[in-house]
């Protein structure tokens, strides 16, 4: 209850600093908002794969083919 955790492959890093992001989450053509992704785990020893916490989310919204793309890159 509450949210989500979602285990994946990170392209890039997660960004430096409180370990808290505001994301989109694509998935089906639709687009929808994430106010706070946290990392849970971070990747060991240069590897993709990461464990993330995603409050608010239910676990059938993060389900393949979803990805996660950082706000700024967005907008960019």
């Amino acid at each position: 209850g509450g949210g989500a955790v979602a285990l994946g492959s990170l392209s890039g890093r997660f960004p430096d600093g409180d370990g808290t992001r505001v994301a989109e989450l694509h998935r089906g053509g639709r687009i929808t908002a994430l106010e706070q992704v946290v990392l849970h785990y971070p990747p060991e020893d240069g590897s993709p794969d990461a464990c993330l916490r995603i409050p608010g989310a239910h676990p059938d919204e993060l389900a393949a083919p979803a990805v996660l793309f950082p706000v700024r890159c967005v907008r960019e």
